[in-house]
């Protein structure tokens, strides 16, 4: 993933992403706030894997390490949607409550 947060809370989604999740890049401005071609294009290779930037963008392990983590979050998001997932579960909760007007209060 590429991000290029431009203002609110999209910069802290873009620190998530890059620094926590380790699943993307963010873009870098320029001294005048705005995002050339050439950045946009490094980082597209680097989420991508052209080889002939690694040298430029740096370690050849942050490649693998991001589809690694995009992987386990990919794994996360599937097993949470699968029956007994907890956004199943509480959505069911919450269809209940609008029916009987009662808040039924998940363990998870």
């Amino acid at each position: 993933m590429v991000v290029v947060p431009p203002w609110s809370d999209q910069g802290t989604s873009a620190k998530l992403i890059q620094d926590v999740w380790k699943t993307g890049v963010r873009v870098k401005h320029n001294e005048d706030g705005i995002v050339g071609s050439e950045e946009i294009k490094m980082c597209l290779d680097l989420v991508m894997g052209v080889k002939e930037n690694r040298a430029e963008i740096g370690d050849e392990n942050r490649e693998e390490m991001r589809r690694i983590n995009a992987k386990k979050w990919k794994d996360l998001a599937r097993e949470a949607i699968e029956e007994g997932g907890s956004p199943r579960e509480n959505l069911k909760a919450f269809v209940n409550e609008l029916i009987t007007g009662q808040t039924l209060f998940l363990s998870k």
